[in-house]
């Protein structure tokens, strides 16, 4: 069998370079003209683009069939779609380059971000008041269907964890439908689009549905199969039927994320099994696709899907945004030292293009560094985590001085990350830089609001209660308070219009306040709070008992702590009672979430007992809760290490208090649990040897 050698050839691309959505928005497409165009291995002589942004780019000394990657590049104009600055030797289309100034790129990221996040919180909030008014017409019949009251607390559960992903798909939205030129689209794209960006999204699924989708499909199908069998006479036959193909696709994603916005996740699916069928290998189908997987925590399904579209990339970029999807929804899925190989990858693949093309990818080399900050600090790697924030910080404030609308969202973000990261490190030097950060990025969101103020002003609250637990936790009493009542004000009046959405967040505030609070010995302020907080988790229980259940155990366990204070020995005994039969059921469905909570309340229960000096009932809880956090510390969660030790001391108590009233059994006994457990965790670090070998050796 005989070898073919590839000879060396010269290959013409050529290419158009316009203004996006120019004529779609004005009638008249507007050309890009003396933008500079370079092969980026410098094998062909840069060209110049003519009126009506052409260019013909003869590149020297390629082979057949190899990828060509060039630039194109003007003043003030940067390009869209920086997929299609790359070309096959001997292709016949024309390269299409879209270009678009960053403010208009910005304006355009604000306007369909705004419609994704409020249509979906409009949508989310019918659907939740549906299944609450069904849910509770059943609990007031007898005879209701159990079954059924079942599957409407899974479904406003579900709601509920749908509601967290909205900023994170408006924000996927505004970054995907930004870069689309409607210019090329297909007038019934074009029609479907224009409500879209109306709001009105049923008409958009409307003009869809009476364009029978699914007909089109079959046609395009077939038309391509015709087409494959008369390659020789079908060239121009297969180019009509590529672009048939392409708009039919256009027309199906829109659809999905459509459907996605609307959190009809079943109809999405449809909708990317139709594009599966048109194209099982097109890049666009996989990557979207993998994003509504991962939308339904199908994190295994997404995952499998972006490993085998690793293969199909074919630009840097496309691999790149790969690679970082990829590690985050590694670490989503705890699959740790996966996400860190990965994301790392990506950051090096970002730092090459960013390199090659004057800057251009510093937003995604900071979006990759903010991704690989989060991985440090889910390791509690707060140097690396601190480093990986501060490069990402960096830049966003260099890319925001430039383009503040599309990146000031972002700094203030990481400003945030920055002053959580310099609050965990101890000395006074990383306080005041986390105070610096967090007043930051307060500043920046106000700033923000001022602009928007319904996008903006959930984040104020936000840095508020931030700033609130950062002045609590450094002892500014009077700051801690004015901050906490700040995020409560705005959380209020934001419940006042949307409780479902921002009910949750008034309670979490008043926890905090409560807590504060307490340590302040402002207990009837503490117990005003933590009543409220809990009768408001109470209420958001009754629609949603599966997501709120563990809030009301929460706030019923503060107010048993604090009763204990008090004095108030009935009311300590019945809230920690109610928050422990609360816990352990939890922790029965999901032992790993929920276990730790049963802890926290067996030790209080334990301290309560104390109290009231019935020393055999409060050794048995303080046993109980050891067990629990010495067997979370032993599967790796050293982070319930202080909360061990916090229990230890407490037994230690009821030791010394048991040894001076000469109840010696008690007293033995309590020694034992301790040396018991000192001994089983000798191997986390050298303190607990010493400790087991020094005071309970004689013992263990």
């Amino acid at each position: 069998m005989s070898g073919q050698l590839l000879c060396a050839q010269q290959s013409t691309i050529r290419g158009e370079a316009s203004i996006i959505n120019s004529q779609y928005e004005t009638k008249t497409r507007q050309f890009v003209q003396n933008a500079q165009v370079e092969e980026d291995f410098a094998r062909a002589t840069p060209q110049i683009t003519d009126a009506a942004g052409r260019f013909d780019l003869v590149v020297k000394g390629v082979k057949e069939k190899e990828t060509i990657t060039f630039s194109v590049k003007k003043d003030g104009l940067e390009v869209v779609n920086s997929d299609a600055l790359s070309a096959v030797a001997g292709q016949y289309d024309l390269v299409k380059v879209y270009m678009a100034t960053p403010q208009k790129i910005a304006e355009y990221k604000k306007q369909y971000y705004n419609i994704g996040k409020t249509s979906a919180e409009k949508v989310l909030e019918a659907k939740n008041k549906s299944l609450q008014a069904e849910r509770q017409t059943l609990l007031a019949d007898k005879n209701a269907n159990k079954d059924r009251i079942a599957v409407l607390e899974t479904q406003l559960a579900l709601l509920e964890d749908q509601r967290s992903k909205i900023e994170k798909i408006a924000r996927e939205l505004a970054s995907r439908y930004a870069l689309i030129n409607l210019d090329d689209a297909s007038k019934l794209y074009q029609d479907a689009f224009r409500l879209f960006q109306e709001g009105d999204l049923d008409g958009a699924l409307e003009v869809y549905r009476k364009a029978n989708l699914d007909k089109q499909e079959k046609l395009v199908l077939q038309k391509e199969e015709n087409a494959n069998q008369k390659i020789k006479e079908g060239q121009k036959e297969q180019s009509e039927v590529a672009t048939e193909k392409r708009q039919l696709m256009e027309a199906r994603r829109n659809q999905a994320d459509i459907y996605q916005i609307q959190f009809k996740w079943d109809s999405a699916m449809i909708c990317y099994e139709a594009l599966m069928r048109l194209d099982s290998s097109n890049y666009d189908n996989i990557f979207n696709f993998g994003l509504c997987l991962y939308h339904q925590n199908k994190y295994i399904l997404a995952i499998n899907l972006y490993e085998k579209c690793l293969r199909l990339a074919l630009t840097y970029e496309q691999r790149n945004n790969l690679l970082n999807n990829l590690g985050y929804f590694y670490l989503e899925s705890n699959r740790i030292e996966d996400a860190k190989k990965i994301i790392n990858m990506a950051l090096g693949g970002y730092r090459i293009l960013n390199a090659r093309y004057a800057n251009a990818y510093l937003p995604e080399v900071a979006n990759t560094m903010n991704n690989l900050g989060n991985y440090y600090f889910k390791n509690q790697s707060l140097p690396e985590a601190e480093k990986a924030f501060q490069e990402a910080f960096r830049i966003y404030r260099q890319l925001a001085e430039n383009n503040p609308d599309a990146y000031l969202p972002e700094m203030a973000s990481t400003l945030n990350n920055l002053g959580l990261i310099f609050s965990f490190g101890g000395d006074n030097q990383k306080m005041l830089e986390a105070e610096k950060y967090l007043k930051r990025a307060l500043d920046t969101y106000l700033q923000l609001a001022d602009k928007n103020l319904d996008a903006y002003l959930p984040d104020v609250a936000m840095a508020f209660n931030n700033l609130g637990i950062f002045y609590w936790k450094n002892k500014n009493v009077l700051e801690a308070e004015k901050a906490f009542m700040e995020a409560l004000s705005i959380r209020r009046k934001l419940a006042e219009k949307n409780s479902d959405a921002f009910l949750p967040d008034v309670a979490m505030t008043l926890t905090n306040l409560g807590a504060y609070y307490f340590e302040n010995q402002k207990k009837t302020e503490a117990e005003k709070a933590f009543i409220e907080a809990l009768s408001i988790y109470q209420q958001l229980a009754d629609n949603n008992p599966n997501v709120f259940m563990r809030h009301v155990a929460g706030a019923q366990n503060n107010l048993g702590a604090l009763y204990i204070q008090n004095h108030k020995i009935t009311e300590a005994q019945k809230a920690l009672e109610d928050a422990l039969s609360i816990r352990r059921h939890l922790a029965e469905k999901n032992r790993d979430a929920f276990r730790p909570d049963v802890a926290a309340t067996l030790n209080n229960l334990g301290q309560f007992y104390e109290t009231l000096k019935n020393y055999p009932i409060s050794l048995d809880y303080y046993e109980e809760a050891l067990q629990i956090r010495q067997t979370d510390i032993l599967a790796g969660k050293t982070q319930f290490y202080e909360s061990w030790v916090g229990v230890l001391n407490n037994i230690a108590n009821v030791r010394d208090l048991t040894k001076t009233k000469q109840l010696y059994p008690l007293c033995v006994h309590a020694m034992l649990i301790m040396a018991v457990s000192c001994d089983s965790l000798q191997g986390i670090n050298q303190s607990i040897k010493e400790l087991s070998i020094s005071e309970y050796a004689g013992v263990s």
